[in-house]
């Protein structure tokens, strides 16, 4: 297993934690259970603690994984970043101040917070799947289908054929434009 593996192995312990944790919170709620509302905090912090492993692991995954992505999967990678930051501060504040309180019943802006924390964590999941599955993120590149190989190697001949004009615009100093003009010859 590849380190950049942990990352889509671990990622899906909080989500499942996490979006749980929000649906028995509001269905204990409504029952006005309190000790249902404690297994609905002890899951918010299961949540955040595999959510920090996850963390850790994407983090890996960002600076070990095959760099075989597209350019939109480059640009994107960005939002499901500042996403999974935002919704892991949010549900860990919503869980900590939970936590605290215990065993008083959570106040009614937890709910609020917990519910905008899983619409962020949804977002998170749907740019994290996007830059896999349509941006080939985290595919090793001789597996990636014809199409989308060719278009990388596209991208990639793009950028040195890119980088090879920019630097023939740049002025040459007087004694390399004679080292040119000898090499040329």
């Amino acid at each position: 297993m590849e380190l950049w593996e942990l990352h889509p192995a671990l990622v899906h312990f909080p989500i499942a934690f996490l979006v749980a944790a929000v649906l028995f919170d509001l269905y204990a709620w409504r029952r006005g259970d309190l000790a249902q509302e404690r297994v609905a905090t002890g899951l918010l912090l299961a949540g955040v603690a595999t959510a920090a492993l996850a963390a850790a692991a994407g983090v890996l995954a960002f600076f070990t994984g095959p760099a075989s992505y597209t350019e939109e999967a480059g640009r994107r990678i960005w939002w499901h970043i500042g996403a999974a930051v935002t919704q892991f501060i949010l549900f860990a504040i919503v869980a900590l101040w939970r936590w605290q309180r215990q065993p008083a019943p959570p106040p009614s802006w937890t709910r609020v917070v917990g519910l905008l924390a899983v619409v962020v964590l949804v977002f998170a999941g749907y740019e994290g799947g996007n830059i896999v599955y349509h941006g080939a993120s985290g595919i090793e590149p001789n597996l990636l289908a014809p199409e989308l190989r060719a278009k990388q190697t596209r991208k990639q001949e793009e950028a040195a054929h890119g980088q090879k004009q920019l630097s023939s615009a740049v002025p040459m100093h007087t004694s390399q434009r004679s080292l040119a003009s000898v090499q040329d010859h």
